[in-house]
């Protein structure tokens, strides 16, 4: 048989706990998110740089490198 105080005492671990578990998967998802924001600005700069008439060869080519190899 279980008593007020058994009950409070699981509540008072189980709720810190649940809370802590809670931020720690909306850190994730938020880090997440701001990471795929920065790939898809940097997508956008290297696409801008490889549209733009002029520039040499040699920097389109470095600039469609470092692309593929922030994919691989």
């Amino acid at each position: 048989m279980t008593n007020a105080a058994e009950w409070i005492a699981w509540a008072g671990v189980v709720i810190p706990l649940a809370a802590l578990a809670w931020s720690a998967v909306f850190y994730t998802l938020s880090k997440r998110r701001e990471i795929l924001h920065q790939e898809y600005q940097r997508f956008f700069q290297i696409m801008d740089h490889l549209g733009k008439d002029g520039g040499s060869i040699a920097s389109k080519m470095a600039a469609t490198a470092e692309f593929l190899r922030s994919k691989a």
